[in-house]
C-alpha cells in the first residue's frame, strides 16, 4: 500500500532539500529562465508533497524546507521577469504566466509562514511585476498599491514609493498614455525618492527607468 502524506513526512531531510535547491540554482545558472522555471516547480513540487497543508502541524525542519521553497521559487520567477533590463529574458505569454504562476506560490508561502510585511510586500510586487509584463494592467495596479500599503506599514517608505512608481507605469499603460508622459509622472515619484535620502535611491530611479522603457509605448 503506498505511503500517506503523513508518513512521507518523516522521510523529508534537510538534505533533500538541499540537493532540490541546487538543482534549481544549477539551471539558474545556465541562463535559461524558461528551464529554470520548470525544475523550480518540479523541485517545489517534490518538497510541498512530503509536507501538511496545515501550518500548526509543521515541524521546524518542515518550516525551513518551505522556507526554501520561498526563497528558489521567488528567485527563479524573477530571473524570468523581462523588466530588469532592457535586452532581459524574452518570454512568451505561457512563459511569463508559467512565471507569474510560480511567484504567487512565492507569495503564499510568505504569507502561510508569517515572514512579515516586508517579505509579502516583495511577494506581491513580483507578483504584479507579471501582470505589467503580461498587459493586465488594472491588476498590476491593484497589486503594485497593495505592495505600497504592506512595505508603508512595515516601516519601509523607500520601497513603497517604488511600488508606487511601478504603479504610475501600470496607470500610464492603461490609460495609453506615450513613455514621455509616464516620464513626466514619474518625475514626481523620483522626487520623492531623491527627497528621502535613501541609499538605494539611484538604483530604484534606475530601475523605474528601465521598466518604463521595456513596457511602455513610444
Amino acid at each position: 500500500m503506498a505511503n500517506s502524506t503523513t508518513d512521507n513526512i518523516s522521510t523529508l531531510s534537510l538534505e533533500q532539500v538541499a540537493t532540490w535547491e541546487a538543482q534549481v540554482k544549477e539551471a539558474r545558472g545556465k541562463g535559461d529562465p524558461a528551464a529554470t522555471l520548470a525544475i523550480a516547480a518540479a523541485a517545489a513540487d517534490a518538497i510541498e508533497q512530503q509536507i501538511p497543508q496545515q501550518a500548526d502541524n509543521w515541524t521546524e525542519n518542515e518550516r525551513a524546507a518551505l522556507t526554501t521553497v520561498k526563497r528558489f521559487t521567488y528567485n527563479s520567477a524573477a530571473d524570468a521577469w523581462p523588466g530588469w533590463e532592457l535586452d532581459g529574458p524574452s518570454l512568451d505569454p505561457p512563459a511569463l504566466s508559467k512565471a507569474k504562476s510560480l511567484a504567487q506560490r512565492s507569495a503564499a508561502l510568505t504569507e502561510k509562514l508569517q515572514l512579515g510585511l516586508i517579505q509579502e510586500a516583495t511577494g506581491i510586487w513580483l507578483v504584479a511585476a507579471f501582470d505589467l509584463a503580461l498587459g493586465s494592467f488594472d491588476s498590476a495596479i491593484d497589486g503594485f498599491s497593495i505592495a505600497s500599503q504592506k512595505y508603508s506599514a512595515g516601516s519601509a517608505p523607500g520601497l513603497a514609493l517604488l511600488a508606487d512608481g511601478y504603479t504610475v507605469i501600470a496607470r500610464g499603460s492603461v490609460a495609453g498614455k506615450p513613455r514621455e508622459d509616464i516620464a513626466g509622472d514619474l518625475d514626481k515619484i523620483f522626487a520623492r525618492i531623491s527627497a528621502g535620502g535613501f541609499k538605494d535611491a539611484v538604483f530604484w530611479t534606475d530601475q523605474l527607468s528601465t521598466a518604463l522603457s521595456v513596457f511602455s509605448k513610444k
